[in-house]
């Protein structure tokens, strides 16, 4: 696996297990991965990519009708 494949892949595990925590459903899990991969994309570091992610799912764990993504 190349570099680039694996930091996406720990990101998106990383992200994807935090939801999980909270009890978010697939769909938003999905939203926030997809949101911290872009974040890899416009090539910021990993830290910040799972920062992005991370800001998501709290956003729909907690205040679930104010999404601003």
């Amino acid at each position: 696996m190349s570099n680039e494949m694996e930091r996406r892949a720990r990101a998106a595990a990383q992200i994807a297990n935090y939801g999980l925590h909270l009890g978010l459903l697939p769909y938003q899990i999905d939203e926030a991965v997809r949101i911290g991969v872009r974040q890899l994309e416009n090539g910021k570091s990993g830290a910040r990519a799972y920062q992005a992610g991370r800001k998501v799912v709290d956003q729909f764990a907690y205040h679930p009708f104010r999404l601003q993504a």
